[in-house]
């Protein structure tokens, strides 16, 4: 948990932060300038101590206390596993510390299951592939090392949600992203020995490493790796609209290919990784 005492609005989509990496505007105070990154509605805090937008840590800027307090008054489904105050970035780069845009990549991990039926302790958390119950691994292979390296990735985004945000795709956010790494891996069922004998449940996931995500990226790529796999969608189709960045078919432009986006639950922010970030982690009491 990094320490961020700000209050008001919730943080803009992932897809925002790529282009909003970049120098506040001037200011009469300079404290304030610090805390302004553009395109963001809300100021981040420069340091543990920035009181220009933000109130005083509370238990006497104790972290320690304010996690374990925290910890008893959580969800069962949330765990706070560290906490640090927010990082000092040098001057030069004239912003403070952001989550998002600080990182220099992400690692999303969406696991799916095929097989006979639906593993019932699983359906909160991986999405089952009904109708399939074998892979056609290397047309999956094949489409995960299209994906890897700089791409324009507008195929795989997702549609608008409202006239905001229509206006934002328009408005030339950039929907270029690079993909260090995209893998594809077996994995073992939970409860595979209490499966009743001749009855098939395989469990997978993927990794996806990238330095940006577009809204709904991760899920839209799934989709479509699911589709090769499951043979609904050809190599070729695929690597077009890696090409293009579109999925109208050429012979009917009017028309475009159809596939699933993959459901929410399977996916998983599994790490983000920074360069030269030194968090200050905090002991935490339990």
């Amino acid at each position: 948990m990094i320490l961020s005492q700000k209050r008001g609005e919730s943080e803009e989509e992932d897809e925002e932060a790529f282009d909003a990496l970049q120098e506040s505007s001037n200011s009469e105070n300079p404290d304030q300038s610090m805390s302004t990154i553009k395109g963001k509605r809300i100021p981040h805090p420069t340091s543990p101590t920035d009181q220009s937008y933000f109130e005083p840590i509370p238990k006497d800027a104790n972290l320690s206390r304010m996690a374990f307090a925290l910890n008893r008054m959580r969800p069962q489904d949330v765990q706070i596993s560290g906490i640090a105050p927010t990082p000092l970035l040098p001057p030069t780069l004239k912003r403070p510390f952001h989550a998002s845009l600080s990182s220099v990549s992400k690692t999303y991990e969406y696991r799916v299951s095929i097989g006979d039926f639906q593993d019932p302790t699983l359906r909160r958390s991986a999405w089952y592939i009904e109708g399939t119950r074998e892979w056609n691994m290397e047309a999956i292979r094949k489409g995960c090392e299209m994906l890897q390296g700089t791409h324009d990735f507008s195929a795989f985004q997702g549609s608008a949600k409202g006239g905001g945000d229509r206006k934002k795709q328009k408005g030339g956010k950039s929907p270029t992203c690079t993909l260090f790494d995209v893998d594809f891996v077996p994995e073992e069922p939970p409860i595979d020995k209490i499966y009743f004998p001749g009855l098939q449940v395989e469990m997978f996931k993927f990794v996806i490493v990238g330095d940006r995500f577009l809204y709904k990226m991760s899920r839209m790529i799934v989709g479509a790796l699911v589709a090769l796999g499951s043979d609904r969608m050809d190599l070729e189709t695929f690597e077009r609209a890696i090409e293009n960045g579109n999925w109208n078919i050429p012979e009917t432009p009017d028309k475009r290919v159809q596939f699933k986006c993959a459901p929410p639950h399977g996916l998983v922010l599994e790490s983000v990784q920074y360069d030269d970030i030194d968090f200050n982690w905090q002991p935490l009491r339990y």
